[in-house]
Parts: structure tokens; C-alpha cells; sequence
């Protein structure tokens, strides 16, 4: 777990299940509105290993079949830490034989190739793609309506893109090792930003002088 994510933890354990919920709730809306036929989308479906994935999605309604595996945190986790998402997702997915997984923070969602991530093949060549969902901070603003609307909007391109890509209908992109590099330390700056925001705002409630010297700032 990254210094971060230790920060971050108790927070994120209170708001996680709350969070996912939403965005199962608007994933199965996006793929009734415009008729993915992809299956039901659910919540943490227990499997044979006792673990549970925060989301699965299914390859047609009434299957069985897992196409993705979804794991979920809270924005100041980075969608790319090993021990907190990528592992358990790699893992989640290999169990329910689902051909992908992704991450996300809820301001970007990482796509993956199972098979490739566990050949162990760069980085690069196991992303399928990523997504922009939003400029979300704090969990309690997902109902704000501009990000609420710019993370649907996120959700209905990896959703469609993900139909055309498992059908054949559409070929995995390409990704350059530099344009990786520099969208990860891009990420990694507003995440950092994300973590000191809330370290500020709680020393300016709990002490004055620091308060007043943050002011004259």
C-alpha cells in the first residue's frame, strides 16, 4: 500500500460500498439505454475463492460468463497501485475467467487484458485503454451534477468501447511506453494534490495559528 493510500484508508472503507453502488446503478442505465446487450452489472458477487470483486459485469443478460472484473477506490488511491488494485483485480478476474479487468479512483478508469497482465507483458501492452471520469476530490461530491455527468459520460464510452473490443467489432488500441509515463505522473500530481488538500483543510480547523499564517499566504 502506497503512503497515500495508508492516509486515506479509513476514509475510504466508510465511502467505498456507497460509491460503487452509484456507479452500478449507472452502469445498468447506460447499457438499457442504449442496448449494449451486456448482462446485469453487479456489486461484490462472492466467488469460489471468497473474494470479492467490487463490480462484474457480465458478457449477455441471463450468462453467467464474467467479461470484466472492476475494482474500485476512492480518488486519492492511484489506479495503478500494485497491492490495493491491480493485483486484486488481476487476481479477481484469472478466478471468474473474465478476459478483462479494470481500476479506477472515479477520476479515471484503467482497462486491462487478464491474459496479458499475466504474462507479465509491459504495462503498455496490457492496457486495452483508460478513460477520464471526472475531477472528483472528495467522495461526497459524486452527486454533484457536473461530475456525476462527466463520470456517465466516462462509463459510456469504456462501456461501449468495451462491447466492440470483446466482439471483435473494434481493435485494442495501441499505447506508446512515453505517452504511459507521462499520463501516470500527470496522474500521480492529482493525486497528490487530492491527499494534501484534505491534510490542509483539516489543520486549518484544528489549529488557528496555522490558519491565520495559511491566510497571509
Amino acid at each position: 500500500m502506497t503512503p497515500i493510500s495508508k492516509g486515506y484508508k479509513r476514509l475510504a472503507e466508510k465511502t467505498e460500498r456507497t460509491l460503487n453502488q452509484k456507479v452500478v446503478e449507472w452502469m445498468n442505465e447506460i447499457i438499457r439505454e442504449k442496448n449494449l446487450g451486456l448482462g446485469e452489472v453487479e456489486q461484490e458477487t462472492v466467488g469460489p475463492d471468497r473474494k470479492q470483486p467490487d463490480i462484474v459485469i457480465r458478457h449477455r443478460p441471463q450468462s453467467e460468463r464474467i467479461l470484466c472484473v472492476i475494482e474500485l477506490k476512492p480518488p486519492a488511491f492511484d489506479p495503478y497501485d500494485e497491492e490495493e488494485l491491480l493485483m486484486p483485480a488481476r487476481e479477481k478476474a484469472t478466478r471468474r475467467k473474465a478476459p478483462y479487468f479494470a481500476t479506477s479512483n472515479f477520476q479515471e478508469l484503467i482497462w486491462f487484458d487478464t491474459k496479458k497482465a499475466n504474462n507479465l507483458e509491459p504495462v503498455e501492452r496490457q492496457l486495452v485503454e483508460r478513460y477520464t471520469l471526472s475531477t472528483m476530490a472528495e467522495p461526497r461530491t459524486i452527486d454533484d451534477p457536473v461530475i456525476r455527468g462527466s463520470i456517465w459520460r466516462g462509463l459510456e464510452m469504456f462501456l461501449s468501447d468495451l462491447v466492440e473490443v470483446s466482439t471483435g467489432k473494434k481493435a485494442k488500441p495501441k499505447h506508446a511506453i512515453d505517452e504511459l509515463l507521462v499520463h501516470r505522473l500527470q496522474h500521480f500530481i492529482r493525486v497528490l494534490a487530492v491527499y494534501y488538500t484534505e491534510i490542509i483543510r483539516g489543520r486549518v480547523t484544528s489549529d488557528r495559528a496555522f490558519a491565520l499564517q495559511l491566510e497571509k499566504w
